[in-house]
């Protein structure tokens, strides 16, 4: 097991790309870890998980000012392209004025020879997302820092185990004006729901959970949004796939009864990952005009699209009046 820091944290600086062609460089120190087969370490000996950052700023920039972030992670399957499952692309929406902050975590140095994946799955299904999180922290502290993002206009993006992270960070902090998510968090139904062709015991040995409904203090019940629905306070939209819609309706169910922020757009004939071009571009579409919403109050003036926002500003009211 990581029961250990390593004393090699490399200090180096991501790429730093604008929507047209700028070459500006930007550091964020002590996120992209150096050599060692333990995980680095911050300034209070806490593990730190390395990570390659990539931040996309819009390509007209003015120094004085200070730009909404949207924070994307976990794996860049292509350089700029939106992370696993590409539903945020970096360039489109840098384009629209953001400035993107792509967390890419990578594996420890020469893990495969200092671990086991079995010690690898233990430890971050121990503290795994507290450590994403602080790394996440950690990159957008820095861009505050530099004066590049205006702390009060973030928002945090995620799907498949990115979503598991936004909905964690979502019940623990409040920094961020709005949030999108693929998937609702896995629930007190999580291990029901999957198949009893392997999916179950696999998820179960996985998540270290001994009985089919999670018990207190597991990693699912921890994540469950059904026994903490006052917890959500942050605008979240989740698009999810049409055979994936179950997971987790019980903590949707239970932020729906208490008027949380939440808006749940469900695409039909999809899965995990959406493959069809009309998906794609819902979904696209869906996230733009949310974030430009919640960060920018901005509208699309098209008539069809009319209903859409005055649901959002009746849960802004909501929100003010708390």
């Amino acid at each position: 097991m990581f029961d250990e820091c390593s004393d090699t944290t490399a200090r180096r600086s991501p790429i730093r790309t604008p929507a047209q062609g700028r070459k500006d460089r930007h550091r964020l120190s002590g996120l992209l870890s150096g050599r060692g087969s333990a995980p680095p370490c911050d300034q209070a000996r806490q593990p730190i998980l390395p990570a390659i950052l990539v931040v996309a700023e819009p390509a007209i920039t003015n120094v004085a000012a200070h730009y909404p972030l949207v924070v994307t992670q976990y794996a860049s399957r292509g350089f700029l392209r939106g992370q696993v499952g590409n539903e945020y692309p970096m360039y489109p929406l840098a384009a629209a004025g953001f400035v993107v902050l792509s967390i890419d975590w990578t594996r420890f140095t020469n893990f495969e020879q200092s671990h086991t994946p079995a010690e690898w799955n233990a430890m971050f299904a121990q503290k795994g997302r507290e450590l994403v999180w602080s790394g996440i922290r950690r990159g957008i502290d820095e861009l505050i820092a530099a004066g590049l993002v205006d702390p009060a206009k973030m928002a945090l993006t995620g799907l498949s185990g990115g979503a598991e992270n936004v909905h964690f960070v979502l019940q623990r902090d409040d920094r961020f004006a709005a949030a999108i998510a693929s998937s609702a968090a896995a629930d007190l139904t999580f291990f029901a729901l999957a198949s009893e062709d392997g999916d179950r015991e696999r998820l179960m040995k996985t998540f270290n959970s001994p009985t089919v409904i999670p018990q207190p203090g597991s990693k699912i019940y921890d994540l469950a949004w059904s026994n903490k629905p006052e917890k959500l306070v942050t605008p979240l939209l989740i698009n999810v796939g049409e055979y994936e819609a179950l997971i987790g309706f019980e903590g949707i169910s239970a932020i729906k009864t208490i008027g949380g922020p939440l808006e749940v757009r469900i695409f039909p004939g999809e899965q995990h990952l959406k493959y069809h071009p009309r998906a794609i571009l819902g979904v696209y579409e869906n996230n733009l005009q949310w974030l430009q919403f919640w960060l920018m109050n901005k509208e699309d003036p098209a008539p069809e699209f009319s209903e859409q926002y005055q649901r959002w500003r009746e849960m802004r009211a909501r929100l003010d009046r708390k």
